[in-house]
């Protein structure tokens, strides 16, 4: 019995595993094979909803330019999707993850861009003097331009509007 009866007994759920199947099987599998399924999808495939949220949220970051990034996790943030939809996108980018009490963080202030907030974060959105526009906005997901980038990007658009 023993070491050949597991490895039996597992291939069918190596195999058909419903969230990430080896071998794709409509009726069995929620998706594509692992093999075949882009890298995103394959992140999102137990929250779809999500993958909409994130995307929408990283092609703002893209649309207003915004490269230095703070994010801001609530209770059940989820992050690391964030990093992988972001690097697909902007390519060359920087995140921090600011707290209320860090000291460090006045030191890169201005350099931020945007704030991004993920999962449940109304309090912490509520108490931050440093945003500016918001740029996005799904039930999950948030976006917003850092106070000077908002002044910057007026500015920008006022002058433009002079000519």
């Amino acid at each position: 019995m023993g070491p050949p009866c597991l490895i039996a007994g597992a291939i069918p759920w190596l195999i058909f595993n419903s969230s990430c199947p080896l071998l794709s099987m409509p009726d069995l599998t929620k998706g594509r094979s692992v093999l075949t399924a882009p890298r995103v999808d394959q992140y999102f495939i137990n929250r779809k909803p999500l993958q909409e949220q994130y995307v929408a949220a990283v092609e703002a970051l893209k649309r207003f330019g915004c490269r230095n990034i703070a994010l801001v996790r609530g209770r059940n943030g989820w992050e690391y999707p964030f990093w992988v939809v972001a690097q697909q996108k902007l390519g060359d980018f920087t995140i921090r993850k600011p707290l209320a009490a860090n000291a460090k963080d006045k030191l890169y202030a201005a350099e931020i861009d945007a704030w991004i907030y993920v999962g449940s974060a109304q309090r912490t959105i509520k108490a931050n003097p440093r945003l500016g526009r918001n740029i996005h906005r799904s039930p999950y997901v948030r976006v917003f331009l850092s106070k000077s980038r908002s002044a910057q990007d007026k500015q920008s658009t006022t002058a433009a509007a002079r000519r």
